[in-house]
């Protein structure tokens, strides 16, 4: 019903869900309203939410909610969260804009991690954005092979992250994709990769 609503009506969708009496009811509704429309008045919606005064309901819809508007208008997703989102998740919920970013634009996304002054900050939103532009790359016309536009990229973010934040599953893609171009370079992402790095990205093109 919830949908069906906001395909017509979108904002009174959203009105209707938020006068029904708290619960898990209210949170389906809500949430299927802005399944629909959160993507096209994503500024709107958020008012709306925080209007609403239910920070429960606000805090399960925000993840939905900043994956849309990091389609439209990503910075303005960010900032919003500056202003709006609790401290104690306002980095979560920057991060989950970061990683929808870079599903669709990982080229813009990255180039805003470098501009991030706080080093931590910059090395989580590097995370995100490589993460995310594997998980776009699979919605793409181009599918799977399209990934090889953005590994210079990816190993960029990759080797500006502290090793410890290095992640093995990245390091083992990397030497998959150098061992037989560069295998100097490949050797080097195969060390930090070890033997324990999973079967990451398991739809990497095949040789």
């Amino acid at each position: 019903v919830a949908r069906a609503y906001a395909r017509a009506h979108p904002e009174e969708a959203v009105a209707w869900a938020r006068a029904l009496p708290r619960g898990r009811q209210r949170t389906e509704a809500v949430w299927a309203a802005l399944n629909v429309v959160a993507d096209e008045a994503p500024d709107r919606i958020a008012a709306m939410l925080l209007d609403f005064g239910d920070a429960d309901l606000l805090e399960s819809c925000q993840p939905l909610l900043l994956g849309n508007w990091a389609k439209v208008d990503p910075v303005a997703a960010l900032r919003w969260v500056d202003r709006h989102a609790p401290e104690e998740w306002s980095t979560e919920r920057r991060l989950t804009t970061f990683w929808g970013w870079a599903t669709y634009d990982p080229v813009a996304a990255a180039t805003h991690v470098d501009s991030i002054a706080d080093p931590a900050e910059r090395a989580w939103a590097a995370r995100h954005v490589i993460d995310g532009t594997f998980s776009g790359i699979t919605r793409r016309p181009a599918g799977k092979k399209g990934i090889v536009e953005h590994i210079p990229m990816i190993e960029r973010l990759y080797g500006d992250l502290p090793r410890e934040r290095r992640s093995k599953h990245v390091a083992y893609f990397l030497y998959r994709h150098f061992e037989h171009s560069d295998p100097q370079r490949a050797a080097q992402y195969k060390a930090e990769a070890g033997d324990d790095h999973g079967n990451p990205w398991s739809f990497y093109p095949p040789d």
